[in-house]
Parts: structure tokens; sequence; C-alpha cells
């Protein structure tokens, strides 16, 4: 991304939120191609602890944070698992890791299935390794072979990841801490100006958490404006949703004085997220009815029918978390998907039996050490 002249960017947030933003701007833009103005809300508190969905680390790289300085500075320990409730089973845990793993080409649900509907398998939840991990407070950052894959995700201090990231941002970037108030003042439907302190045409970005687009009844991005409204009673959302939206809008911003396709390109992608994210937290919410519409009601029929989960763009959730949280409330698969007829019950009930014991004998070195 080339720019010809100085940019000017504007962040309206609380200290965690502006951190990050602040960070991957400068990381994006160094100091010799923008100047960031921060208006730091200092009255929203900054919770003690933030859970982070593995796709966190594209931050840390970019930012040349290493796990040393995360675990020093930041208080960080790695998770496998992300705390979660259903109206069913209450507090549960989401996998951050896969059941199993193939076999000759058949998903591990459908072979595992097969095998439990003779008696030959164990409960679907122990053929998953960041689960037991979890349980026996052991962590891994790969799996090691022939164990099914995990993906760390992370728990930092709030406070001290938030003072990191802003150091980071001090360090690669131009940035100046200022205070003032903002108020929105709607124009249309495709600009909506927002009056501070200083004139509105100088920044070339606006960003704001929490503010939201209230006259237009919804975030996104118009105009200059970008309002960004994470998701905070879902553990890992809220980090995500702002790297996300950073993420896309350096994926197609332009210099462009009428930015307006780009804009109706990031409202798409963020419609689609948040609709996942409703469909995740409805899901868990329950109870469920016949009326269920749209991709919840795919997935839950898919699933149902033959053990399936679709995996759409931009899914931020795994399949192992959606199997996870039907699983909760009470939904699972009443058919497998015909592959695993190609495989004996024998083969499928050695290849548990291995995989049961390659995950315990990790675990117990572990343990050991």
């Amino acid at each position: 991304m080339a720019f010809s002249r100085m940019l000017k960017i504007a962040i309206f947030a609380d200290p965690l939120s502006a951190g990050l933003i602040a960070s991957l701007v400068a990381a994006r833009l160094p100091k010799t191609t923008c100047n960031i103005d921060l208006f730091i809300n200092e009255k929203i508190e900054t919770p003690s602890e933030i859970y982070a969905r593995p796709n966190i680390r594209h931050v840390h790289q970019l930012l040349q944070i290493t796990e040393a300085e995360l675990m020093r500075f930041a208080e960080a320990r790695m998770v496998l698992s992300l705390p979660a409730n259903s109206y069913k089973a209450g507090e549960f845990q989401l996998p951050l890791g896969d059941y199993g793993y193939p076999i000759k080409g058949c998903a591990f649900q459908h072979y595992w299935f097969r095998a439990f509907s003779a008696n030959k398998a164990k409960d679907f939840e122990h053929y998953n390794f960041a689960l037991r991990l979890s349980e026996s407070d052991i962590i891994y950052g790969e799996a090691p072979a022939h164990c099914p894959k995990i993906s760390p995700g992370y728990v930092f201090n709030g406070e001290a990841y938030a003072k990191l990231l802003l150091s980071k941002a001090r360090e690669m970037g131009s940035l100046e801490l200022k205070s003032g108030n903002m108020q929105l003042k709607h124009l249309s439907d495709e600009h909506t100006q927002v009056r501070i302190d200083e004139d509105i045409n100088e920044y070339d970005l606006i960003f704001n958490v929490d503010g939201g687009l209230e006259e237009l009844g919804r975030n996104g991005w118009v105009g200059n404006y970008v309002s960004i409204q994470p998701e905070r009673s879902h553990e890992g959302l809220f980090l995500y949703q702002i790297q996300s939206a950073l993420e896309r809008i350096f994926n197609i911003w332009s210099q462009s004085s009428d930015n307006r396709i780009e804009c109706q390109e990031y409202n798409r992608l963020l419609e689609a997220e948040t609709e996942h994210i409703q469909d995740m937290k409805q899901l868990l919410a329950g109870p469920l009815s016949d009326e269920t519409e749209g991709q919840l009601s795919r997935k839950i029929n898919l699933f149902e029918v033959m053990g399936r989960i679709p995996f759409e763009d931009y899914d931020l959730f795994s399949r192992a978390e959606w199997m996870a949280a039907m699983r909760s409330v009470g939904i699972k698969a009443l058919g497998y998907n015909r592959l695993a007829d190609r495989l004996s019950l024998d083969e499928i009930a050695n290849h548990l039996a291995q995989l049961d014991e390659t995950m315990s004998k990790q675990i117990k070195v572990k343990c050991q050490a």
C-alpha cells in the first residue's frame, strides 16, 4: 500500500482497543507516512483478563512481539480451549483443536459415529487432544506427531497487554495522545460527519470502538468513519473482531476520494461475520425452535443428518467449535457419511485405541516433566 501524501488517522477507543488499533495502524503505515491522533476513553474499564483466539499470532508477528515479551509484559499464558455457556450444559469449553483426524479420506466424526454405534469407541470429546490437555492443565505449543491438531490461544492481563500494544505503537508510529469528545452528525447514507475539536477533513480515517453509527443503526465503514462494535459476551471475540476489521480495511483501502465501493465490500464482509457470531450466540442461548432460519438452520440440519459441519468463508468458528456447541445443547448426529463403511469396525477400533494411547502417553510425559 503506497500513499503519495502524509495520512492522518484518529482513534477513539478504550485503552485496550486503542492499543490494538494504533499498533496495527503504525505497523502498516510507518511514521514517515502517517500521523495517529489517539483519544483514549479511560471511563471504559479494561478487563482484568482478556482471551485471544489463535489468529492473534498474526498481530504479534507483525508487531515483532516475541513469546518471551508476551509472558513478561502481558502476563500471557496459552490456552487450548475457550470458556462458553449453553442453556443446557451450562459452562463448557470450546476446543482450539480438532477431534481426531481423517483416515483414508474419511473425516473423524463419521468413522467415530460408526464405531460408537457398535460400542467400539469412547465419548466423542475423549478424542480431542486440546480438551484433554485443558482438563489436565497442560499446554503444548503444537501437537506432537499422530495427535489431533491444536491451535493455542492466549489469556492476557488486559491492562498489561494494552500497555504493551501502545508501547509498540509508539515505537513504530507517529503517535499523539489527545483529549476531546466526538459527536456524529448524519448527512446521508453514504456520509457521516464527525465533529471533534479539529476539522473533520484533516482525517483520512477515524476509528471509533463502541461509539456506533447511531443514526445508521449499525456499525461499519461510511466515508472516513469506521465504527467497530466488538462482541464482549463471548470469550475471544473482542480482540478478534478489532483485528479482523483492521485487516479488512488495509486489504481494500485506497486513496480514492470516492470510497463507496470499498465501504460496501467492507460492510458485506462485516455482515457475514456478524451473522456467524449471532448464529453461535443463538445456538448457545436456545432453546431452538422449528422456526430457526438461515445458515444456523442449515448447519444444524446437515449435522443432524450426517454429522457434517459446513464451513463458510469468514466463518471465525472452527468445525470443532461448532461440533462442541451443537453437542452442548443436545444436538447430535443421527447418521454418518458412508465413506466410513469402507473401513472395517476392527480397523476403526484399532485406530481409535492407538489414538487414545498416543494422547495419553503425551499427557503422561508432560505431567511427569
